[in-house]
């Protein structure tokens, strides 16, 4: 172990930890606001002309959304990645004993 590196590691994982919260927690509901908002300034746009803050916040309603749907994917794709590993995993103990899969949500 490498002195004076306990604190400053501690602090890095503390912060990773807050930042992953912060931007993967709920998902969902994010992209759901975001759909509604949407939906409501698409309503608008058909009966009258939109201001110009709002044809900029449906430019950046429109990224947001498609940055929440890359994130989803990729904590899907790694959701659907540590299934296929544990089902690997209890494949190959089959003959050999019973399979340790520790408990996590996964969906």
């Amino acid at each position: 172990m490498v002195h004076g590196w306990t604190g400053p590691s501690r602090v890095l994982k503390l912060c990773l930890k807050d930042w992953h919260q912060q931007h993967s927690k709920n998902l969902d509901g994010k992209i759901s606001a975001v759909k509604l908002r949407l939906s409501s300034l698409d309503t608008k746009g058909e009966e009258d002309e939109l201001m110009e803050e709002e044809v900029e916040e449906l430019h950046e309603l429109l990224v947001r959304l498609h940055s929440l749907s890359r994130v989803q994917t990729s904590m899907n794709w790694q959701k659907a990645r540590m299934a296929w590993l544990f089902g690997v995993v209890c494949k190959q103990n089959v003959g050999g004993g019973s399979c340790f899969v520790p408990a996590c949500d996964v969906g």
